[in-house]
């Protein structure tokens, strides 16, 4: 079980750097996704690969980071879901700020990760 929080710990902060370096990119790249009738199925086959392994093989819900794992690994999942079956569902709003909020999101990805991380091999 521990290994599959260090993974997902290891691929949230990674994640979270690439947000916060590379926000504008991030926020262009999702404006750009919704020219195409592939994005929502793109993107949901992305995620699933990482939250349907973590649903069937961590469903931990305690209260400590190890529940962070779960939550985010059924969300990633049932959002997968969604877009599989309802392409149409995929809507980004973009405008002139939209980076920052990648940075906000950036900056909890790699606090959280982080301390998965550590408390990994602590």
């Amino acid at each position: 079980m521990q290994e599959i929080e260090l993974l997902f710990g290891a691929l949230i902060f990674i994640i979270g750097v690439s947000h916060v370096c590379l926000a504008k990119e991030w926020a262009e790249l999702f404006k750009d996704l919704q020219k195409y009738s592939y994005a929502a199925p793109m993107i949901g086959l992305l995620t699933i690969v990482s939250g349907l392994p973590i649903v069937l093989f961590h469903n931990v819900w305690v209260i400590d980071l190890s529940v962070i794992t779960t939550i985010v690994g059924w969300f990633w999942t049932l959002k997968s879901i969604k877009y599989l079956v309802v392409p149409n569902s995929y809507k980004y709003k973009y405008n002139e700020n939209s980076y920052k909020s990648f940075i906000v999101v950036g900056v909890g990805m790699v606090i959280v990760g982080g301390l998965m991380i550590v408390g990994y091999f602590c």
